[in-house]
């Protein structure tokens, strides 16, 4: 009984004093912190009177203990990536290998090149991306072929100019003036034919045919367009004319021929045939003559079919282009005008009425 009693009086004393060895903590960030005082107890009920005992002798008050600290240790070596090596290393006396380093050291160093020599490469990968110039598409071809649709129907025969195309109307007597390379109508000039069919520039002067008699006539150079002279013995009817400026080509839609005339002086029956040039064929809608050749569109199969005249009276074929494929499914090849300078072809067609324009180098492409 006695042991109880002097227990509980030290837990009083405990209490009072706000001691508890319990709740001592030690925090390793700092000094060490008290866990906070526990709720005092309700007081026990004291002990009957047959069980009390003699009051003990009251021990003499001791300090509170110092909160405790844990002072920083010298601070650890950081590891190394760098090895050293014995500078003399002495073998094993049974000829084995040195041990080896610890913790697979021995791959550590080239694990660690590799490491660096790709960050290197990257960077210079980066670096090139935005020091190197980046690859710019060429820029697209200019047009090859374009295609006009012009205002009036049932043209013919076409010309250039001084760089103005002209084609004539069957219907309306008129010459359309028109834009090479828009195509775009800039004006009508009148045109004296009852029937016209085929239409050249040369020497100064507008040439035409007769459809119906199958004369040729030379137009004034004014404004009024009227023939001047008449030219009326030719092989059948020509509906297709170029002049070269000095002869006279003529061909007509039942021959697959192409005649050349010398134009003489005189105002009547003064052309006379030079040649005649088989076509094998083709059936000219239009003509053009340069530099010893010839050039035919053909109104049967709409194809350029270009013919060395040099080494006789029977041209040999170069090669041709096909224009079917540009042209309305109904149209009709009605005229061609070239400039072999420029290197540009346009072409006449009829039912509807539209103007093309091609690059020769596209055409004749190998």
């Amino acid at each position: 009984m006695a042991d109880d009693s002097l227990s509980n009086k030290l837990e009083s004393l405990l209490r009072d004093y706000g001691l508890k060895i319990d709740g001592v903590s030690i925090d390793p960030r700092g000094s060490a912190k008290t866990a906070p005082a526990a709720r005092p107890r309700p007081p026990a009920e004291p002990p009957a009177e047959s069980e009390q005992a003699s009051p003990a002798p009251l021990k003499p008050r001791e300090p509170a203990p110092a909160p405790l600290r844990i002072l920083p240790g010298p601070a650890a070596p950081k590891p190394s990536l760098r090895t050293v090596e014995p500078e003399n290393p002495e073998l094993p006396a049974d000829g084995g290998r040195l041990p080896s380093r610890q913790g697979g050291a021995g791959m550590r160093g080239p694990v660690l090149a590799s490491a660096i020599a790709a960050a290197f490469l990257i960077a210079v990968a980066a670096g090139g991306m935005l020091l190197w110039p980046r690859h710019q598409p060429p820029p697209a071809p200019a047009p090859t072929h374009r295609s006009f649709a012009l205002p009036r129907e049932k043209l013919f025969g076409l010309v250039l100019k001084e760089g103005i195309l002209y084609a004539a109307s069957a219907e309306d007597q008129l010459l359309e003036k028109i834009d090479p390379a828009t195509g775009r109508v800039l004006g009508s000039e009148k045109f004296w034919n009852p029937s016209p069919a085929g239409l050249a520039w040369g020497d100064g002067f507008f040439w035409s045919s007769d459809r119906e008699t199958g004369y040729i006539y030379r137009h004034k150079n004014d404004a009024s367009k009227a023939p001047e002279r008449v030219y009326m013995k030719l092989k059948g009817k020509p509906s297709t004319l170029y002049y070269d400026g000095g002869e006279l080509w003529a061909a007509n839609t039942l021959d697959d021929e192409a005649d050349r005339y010398a134009v003489g002086p005189g105002p009547r029956y003064d052309l006379t045939i030079k040649a005649r040039y088989p076509l094998r064929g083709a059936i000219p809608a239009g003509l053009y003559f340069s530099g010893g050749h010839l050039w035919v569109l053909d109104a049967l199969t709409r194809r350029l079919i270009r013919y060395d005249t040099r080494e006789g009276r029977k041209p040999r074929k170069i090669d041709s282009a096909e224009l079917d494929g540009y042209l309305p499914l109904r149209s009709e090849a009605a005229g061609l005008a070239l400039d072999t300078e420029k290197g540009v072809l346009w072409l006449l067609a009829q039912n509807p009425s539209v103007l093309q324009r091609f690059a020769l180098d596209a055409l004749f492409k190998k």
